[in-house]
């Protein structure tokens, strides 16, 4: 486990879980039984330990059909990552990065984080809900169902200064240590605070994430 991935606190209620057949609920919890492998589908996972929270913008900066080589996981065309999945390509905030200066020295970088920011660098899933609360005003509680994100792209702190810390635990202006930018979010969203956990990417995304980028050849 990376010095983020310990670092990382929950901002949400106990209540806001993400439910898995064979846990038990408690509140001193208990020891969790396993699930059935029959009971994992490709986008169920284990109850996580921790669960962060993130604001979220969309972004129209991304790359769309027929501009290629500008992500900075790989140069991918983050459209081709995700077109005809289930999964939502996202840009992760650049604090979220390991050493990362400005964009041109992030390529294929690292995940980074702490002091209470979580790293999330290229090709990091994750899984999560939105909220109904946005820039840092909180009210209501889930917004949508859960979804899976996977980063393809930084977003940069110089140019997105309001939404985009450039190093771990600062805060953006809305008061995130975290920031997701979604360029196609689903129906209804708009910029809504989304609470997440880190997770294992699926296998099917890895091998297209594969095909797709530059990192590790």
């Amino acid at each position: 486990m990376s010095p983020a991935d310990s670092m990382c606190r929950s901002s949400t209620p106990r209540s806001w879980s993400f439910p898995v057949p064979g846990y038990r609920e408690s509140m001193h919890r208990a020891k969790p039984s396993s699930p059935r492998p029959e009971q994992l589908s490709p986008t169920t996972y284990p109850r996580p330990k921790r669960s962060c929270r993130s604001s979220t913008h969309r972004s129209w900066s991304f790359p769309h059909p027929g501009r290629h080589g500008e992500a900075a996981c790989g140069g991918l065309d983050t459209w081709e990552l995700v077109k005809g999945t289930p999964y939502y390509n996202v840009a992760s905030a650049q604090s979220m990065w390991r050493n990362c200066g400005n964009h041109a020295n992030c390529w294929c970088g690292a995940s980074g984080g702490g002091s209470g920011t979580h790293g999330m660098g290229c090709f990091k899933c994750a899984k999560g809900r939105f909220l109904h609360s946005r820039y840092g005003k909180a009210f209501g509680g889930f917004a949508s169902e859960e979804i899976v994100v996977v980063v393809g792209d930084l977003c940069p702190h110089l140019g997105n200064q309001k939404w985009c810390p450039e190093k771990a635990g600062q805060r953006n202006d809305y008061g995130s240590l975290n920031h997701l930018d979604f360029s196609h979010p689903p129906a209804g969203i708009h910029n809504n605070d989304f609470v997440f956990t880190p997770i294992s990417c699926p296998d099917d995304l890895r091998a297209r994430y594969d095909q797709l980028s530059q990192c590790g050849r």
